[in-house]
């Protein structure tokens, strides 16, 4: 890793690698003195992640010649600590502190000047932050402000945090910026970029861990009131702050649960707002379902979900809203609340809903067989 993070320095954003290393260590929940053994190090999640990114600082802190003099030093009699202390000018526990509040900060360094800077918009949260294409139409931008705001005010008024890590946005409104973008911040090449956001049926929006895309050029935004656009910028901020809750669990839950959840919890939140939407409307959902009768149990997986019927969303929608019924919207967020390391999204979910996830399923089953009847959700 030594030859791989020790080169010309270059702005964070402009380097693919970097940017997503960064991303992966952050996550990781495994301290780097965990890695200083060979077995340590093939147990670590994200090893190669986390030592890139702890050679790149110590080459920082005292110059690149000091990465390569550390070894010249390891002579009989000498141990590696000292070695390290010599050469680095700080003790190993010393290093370990600064590594864990670089990680804790996601490893910031310069953006690449060409870049639109980050930006904290009037009426957003202080934790969101934006990075928005010059071409981007002002009244995206504002309504894009409202889908946050609105969101954040619902979330809060549920008794969640009124504060989280920071979240960044990129909106952008030509193809080729969104998919630079994209492509930027995630690590993926051009080529599965272009294909995320291809117009014809491609993404409006795609959430990621540490903020979301949305494309405000996207051709079925002029086809809808913008009153959509507003909750979709709702719906992809809830994906967000649910990682954000904890990564973990969002990663391995079933999709039909967060992508339920979301679609449940941004329309109730335009509602809070006064906003309606016919997208939001309960008979829409049902309407939108139609005679799809796939079980929930084979829609956990991104793959299952996508090919699930016609209408996975409004399907999963009511899944959420049958979950809500027992404790309130607020359920639907502190699901994702830290739990116990190691703990499954299955016990998770029994935690939550005080209902094992098979026991939903026959709920569910019951309730689609009724012709999902209306329900009082007012807590």
């Amino acid at each position: 890793l030594t030859s791989q993070a020790i080169r010309a320095p270059g702005p964070e954003s402009c380097d693919l690698t970097r940017s997503r290393y960064a991303r992966f260590s952050k996550a990781a929940d495994t301290p780097l003195s965990d890695a200083e053994t060979q077995s340590g190090y093939e147990s670590m999640r994200s090893a190669h992640q986390h030592s890139f990114l702890a050679v790149e600082l110590l080459a920082e802190q005292a110059g690149q010649e000091s990465i390569m003099g550390y070894f010249a030093s390891l002579r009989p009699g000498a141990t590696w600590q000292e070695a390290f202390q010599t050469n680095f000018g700080m003790t190993v526990a010393e290093f370990y502190q600064l590594f864990e509040e670089r990680r804790a900060a996601g490893f910031p360094r310069p953006r690449c000047p060409t870049l639109p800077p980050l930006v904290t918009m009037p009426g957003s949260p202080e934790y969101v932050k934006w990075e928005i294409e010059d071409e981007v139409p002002d009244e995206y931008v504002q309504n894009a402000v409202v889908g946050v705001k609105i969101m954040h005010d619902y979330i809060v008024s549920l008794g969640m945090p009124s504060s989280y890590e920071d979240i960044t946005i990129y909106l952008y409104h030509t193809l080729d910026g969104m998919i630079s973008a994209y492509a930027r911040g995630t690590g993926a090449s051009l080529a599965d970029s272009r294909s995320v956001w291809n117009p014809h049926d491609g993404s409006v929006g795609v959430g990621a861990q540490g903020g979301f895309y949305i494309w405000a050029g996207h051709p079925l935004h002029s086809r809808r009131p913008m009153v959509n656009f507003v909750r979709h910028v709702a719906g992809e901020l809830i994906h967000s702050l649910q990682a954000d809750l904890n990564y973990p669990l969002f990663a391995t839950a079933p999709r039909w649960l967060t992508s339920g959840s979301a679609y449940v919890l941004d329309c109730q939140a335009l509602a809070k707002a006064g906003l309606k939407t016919d997208r939001c409307q309960r008979e829409k959902f049902i309407s939108d379902v139609g005679q799809m009768d796939t079980p929930l149990m084979y829609m956990e997986t991104w793959t299952d979900f996508s090919q699930a019927g016609q209408a996975p969303y409004p399907y999963s929608a009511l899944a959420a809203e049958l979950l809500a019924n027992h404790a309130g919207y607020a359920v639907l967020m502190r699901f994702f609340h830290p739990q116990e390391p190691g703990t499954t999204w299955r016990e998770a979910f029994q935690i939550a809903f005080g209902m094992t996830v098979e026991e939903f399923y026959i709920m569910f089953e019951e309730h689609r067989a009724a012709g999902f009847p209306e329900l009082d959700v007012s807590k």
